[in-house]
C-alpha cells in the first residue's frame, strides 16, 4: 500500500520495484523528472506495467503529501555526510524532509568516497550544449551561455538512511564506513602480497 517516489533512472531501484511487483506486493510509484536530461523516462518505460505516475519536478509539492518513501540512487556519498546526486535531488530531499517523508538512498559501498563538497559549484560537470534544449526567453541574446549542471549536493540532514550491501546505515556514519572499507582493502592487499611472496 506504499506510495514510492523515485527520481532519475536507477537499475537497482528499477529491479527492486519489479521484484516487489512479481511478489504481488501492492504499491504505487511516482516518478519525478526534470530538465535537461529527463532520465526518469527510461525508468517509466521499464516499469510501465506497474501502477506508475509521471510528474515533473515543478509539481513536486502537490504529490509529496501522498508519498510514503523516497528512493533515490546517489552518484556518490561524501565523507562530510553530503551526497553527490543528479541535479534536482536536493530539492526533492528537502521537500520530503519538510513533509516528514523518509528519504532513502540506495547504492553500493563503492560509492562511499573520502571527499568533501559543500556546494555544487566545485568539481561538477556541464551538459554539452548539443544536448540542451533551452527554454526560449524573449529578447535573449543568441550568444548567451546556458549553464546546465549534471550534479548537485544533497545535505546529509535530508537523508534518513543509506541502504547498501553493508546494511542500513545512518548517513552520519558514512565516514566511519569509508575508513573501515579502506582498512579492509589495505589488509586484503597486504595479505595477498604476503601470499605471493611466500609462493616465490
Amino acid at each position: 500500500g506504499d506510495v514510492i517516489m523515485t527520481y532519475g533512472y536507477s537499475p537497482i531501484i528499477c529491479k527492486a520495484l519489479k521484484i516487489a511487483a512479481d511478489n504481488k506486493v501492492k504499491f504505487r510509484v511516482i516518478v519525478v523528472d526534470s530538465r535537461p536530461n529527463f532520465d526518469s523516462r527510461t525508468l517509466v518505460e521499464q516499469i510501465s506495467d506497474l501502477d506508475v505516475r509521471y510528474v515533473l519536478i515543478s509539481g513536486l509539492s502537490y504529490v509529496m503529501p501522498e508519498v510514503k518513501k523516497v528512493l533515490i540512487e546517489p552518484n556518490g556519498i561524501l565523507s562530510n555526510n553530503a551526497a553527490q546526486t543528479p541535479i534536482g535531488t536536493a530539492m526533492i530531499s528537502m521537500v520530503a524532509h519538510e513533509c516528514g517523508v523518509p528519504v532513502i538512498f540506495v547504492c553500493g559501498s563503492y560509492r562511499f568516497v573520502s571527499d568533501v563538497r559543500i556546494d555544487a559549484l566545485s568539481k561538477n560537470e556541464r551538459i554539452s550544449d548539443e544536448l540542451l534544449q533551452p527554454v526560449p526567453i524573449p529578447n535573449m541574446k543568441t550568444d548567451a551561455e546556458y549553464l546546465a549542471l549534471i550534479y548537485d549536493v544533497t545535505p546529509g540532514e535530508y537523508v534518513d538512511v543509506v541502504m547498501s550491501e553493508l546494511g542500513n546505515i545512518p548517513v552520519n556514519s558514512i565516514s566511519t564506513n569509508i575508513k573501515f572499507i579502506q582498512d579492509s582493502y589495505t589488509m586484503f592487499s597486504k595479505k595477498k602480497t604476503n601470499t605471493t611472496t611466500a609462493k616465490k
